[in-house]
């Protein structure tokens, strides 16, 4: 009787020791799930914030496009403006040099008439 009443409680302590470690098992994966949960979080708040930059950065590169579009077309603007004034410049350079030949011709006719 005392054989079996030893081996009952060999057996319920066995029992015992296994909830235990059951438990203790139990509370480590409660506890790694909660790290997992945490790490992923932390994961989540980091790819949002790459996804706000990441939108940032297109916008502000559609802007730096559309600035450079318009300094473009401002160069173009004033590459046709310098055009326009050598052509200009050239005409005026003409009409300079025949000014100063009727300027001669009107000499010399003068120079004639006092003569």
């Amino acid at each position: 009787m005392q054989k079996i009443i030893s081996n009952r409680r060999a057996s319920a302590k066995h029992a015992v020791d296994i909830a235990r470690q059951s438990n203790d098992d139990a509370e480590q994966g409660v506890q790694r799930v909660s790290e997992t949960q945490q790490a992923l979080e932390g994961i989540k708040s980091a790819m949002e914030r790459i996804n706000g930059m990441s939108q940032q950065m297109a916008t502000a590169t559609e802007e730096q496009a559309h600035v450079a579009e318009e300094i473009s077309q401002q160069i173009n603007r004033i590459a046709e403006a310098a055009d326009e004034s050598l052509d200009n410049a050239s005409k005026t350079s003409d009409r300079g040099q025949a000014l100063k030949k009727t300027a001669a011709n009107l000499h010399g006719l003068t120079e004639r008439f006092n003569a």
